[in-house]
Parts: C-alpha cells; structure tokens; sequence
C-alpha cells in the first residue's frame, strides 16, 4: 500500500473507497453502498489515526510504544486514564498502530502456545477445586465446618485443618487430594506468570528492531486488510441472513403460483445450479429472482428499500465531503 511521509490520509481513503465501489459492481449479493458505509465506520475508528502516524512519521513511526496518558493525585498517587497494551515495572504502555497481538501472532506463536497451556492448566485446577468444594461443602457435607466462616475453600485453611490429630479417613485422604490440588494450581500459576513475562519480554524487545517491511506486513495485510475482511464479512453475511429470510417468506407466500406449479419449478427460470449455500449460489439466486413472474409486489418492495438504502448513502456522502 504507497503511503509515504507527507501523503495526505484523505486522498489514500478516497481511493480504496472508490475501487472498492467498483469492485462491488459484480457482486450482485451485496449492496455496495452498505459496504462503503461500513469501510468508512472502521477508516474513523481505528484506520484514519493509523494513516496520520505513518503519514506524519513514515513507517518507522508505527513501531513506537507511548506511556499512557495518567495524572497524579495530590497525595502522589498515579491515575491511569487510559488502558495500556503492554505493563512493565508497573508503567502502562501504549501502542497506537500495532497491537502486541499481532506481534505475538506472527513471530512468537511458540511463547504464546507455552502461555495458553500454563493458563488452561491452572484454569483446570481450578475448577477441579470448585467442584469438589460444591460436592462437599454443602449441609452435612465433609467441607461443611471447613467452609462456615469464608464459604470458600482455600489452600490455607486446607492446610490447617490437616494439622487436627482427630480428622477421620476420608475426610483426611479428601483434604490431602484438595491439597494437592492447591499446590498443583499454584505450581500452574506460576508458570503461567512466567510464560506471559517471557513473551512480554520478547514483544518488548520486537517493536524497536521491527523492519519497515515487517511494518508494512504487520499494519497492512494483518491488521487493515484482516479487519475489513471481517468488516465486509460481516455485510455478506447479514445481506445472506436477509436474502434466505425473503427466500423463506417466499415459499411461505407462493408456495404454488397461479399455474398450480410450486414456486421453485424449471419452468419457473428459478433453478439454478444445485450445491451447497454459497456466496456464489446465492448470488445465483438472486439474479434468477429478479427474472421472476408474479411477484412485482415483492419486487416494488425490494426496489423501494434499495432506493431508500441509496438516498440515505448520497446524504452521508454529502455531510461527510462537506466536513
């Protein structure tokens, strides 16, 4: 993507938005208009600020890690007023264009992996300690006494009532399990603090020795090009939801037409060519609909909601080149 220092962030957005109109042409499934709106929502969000960075900057400036904006109170107590992307020594850090998670994602999947086993373990342990405090700490239960003051049980008071000479058998081999269980959780905490300040270290340590081509490849094809994926995704799908919706009040309305035929017939033109739900299948259909006979009620409906959609677009236009 050409952005260079000095670029103006407004002629970048102007035209992606325009090919994209374009391209949407031939996608018949989708409404380019909605698709622009919604490129356009996420330029304001979070692309527009990243394109200023790089503009004001060049490349090298999205790579730059910041203190999160904070005030001290009169008695020397730190405010932080805004969340911090990275924490050391206690110091939020803050990075404006390339979140940690793409770093970790790209180049330290390993460290990653290491951090989500320890935190899963210990998330077992865990559990495993709730369910045997749910078995047996209830009414008459052998966590009855243990758990009346703090209704919880802990590796403290675990241990402490261990230490009773007059414990009978099983509620004795129940405590040592539980015990177990503690020190086994604490065991997995610990490594799970570790693995999370290894990878912390190793991100840290990335952003400065990060190349521009690193850069280009981190902002463009993981964060921009993967989020409007998602973005426009997102109207596929809500355009398909609408389609089959219309397609089921359809066979609903006209489930035989005025010839006595059902409404999906070869002799109707609205068979298209059979497999799975699709993108392509869908759009099919909708091409074969628009060539339907008897139903110019649904089609005025349909025109109409089109038309609506396109005013709304040509006012939001409007509004956003005059600002």
């Amino acid at each position: 993507m050409a952005i260079s220092q000095g670029d103006h962030p407004r002629d970048l957005i102007h035209t992606i938005a325009e090919d994209m109109l374009t391209r949407f042409d031939a996608a018949p499934l989708v409404d380019k208009y909605e698709a622009y709106q919604r490129l356009m929502s996420y330029w304001a969000a979070t692309m527009q600020d990243d394109v200023f960075i790089i503009a004001g900057g060049g490349w090298l400036a999205a790579r730059e890690l910041r203190e999160a904006r904070k005030e001290t109170t009169d008695d020397g107590r730190v405010k932080w007023l805004e969340e911090g992307d990275l924490t050391v020594n206690k110091v939020r850090l803050v990075a404006d264009v390339i979140p940690p998670r793409l770093l970790t994602a790209r180049f330290f999947a390993g460290l990653k992996a290491a951090l989500d086993q320890a935190t899963a373990r210990a998330e077992e342990l865990g559990r495993e300690i709730e369910e045997l405090a749910e078995e047996h700490g209830a009414e008459g239960g052998l966590f009855e006494e243990l758990m009346a003051d703090s209704g919880k049980l802990t590796a403290g008071g675990v241990k402490a009532r261990l230490k009773d000479r007059g414990l009978e058998p099983d509620e004795k081999a129940l405590l040592k399990q539980v015990a177990a269980l503690f020190e086994n959780e604490a065991e997995a905490k610990r490594a799970a603090k570790e693995a999370e300040a290894r990878l912390t270290e190793a991100v840290l340590k990335k952003y400065p020795a990060l190349t521009m081509g690193e850069i280009q490849t981190l902002v463009v094809q993981d964060k921009w090009l993967a989020d409007i994926t998602a973005v426009l995704g997102a109207e596929v799908e809500a355009r398909t939801e609408s389609l089959t919706a219309r397609v089921r009040v359809l066979t609903e309305r006209y489930g035989q037409m005025g010839d006595g035929v059902a409404l999906f017939n070869a002799g109707h033109g609205n068979l298209g060519t059979a497999g799975a739900i699709s993108e392509t299948t869908l759009a099919e259909a909708y091409r074969l609909f628009g060539n339907q006979r008897g139903l110019e009620p649904w089609r005025q409906s349909f025109a109409a909601a089109r038309a609506r959609r396109r005013g709304r677009f040509r006012g939001w236009l409007a509004f956003r080149c005059s600002c």
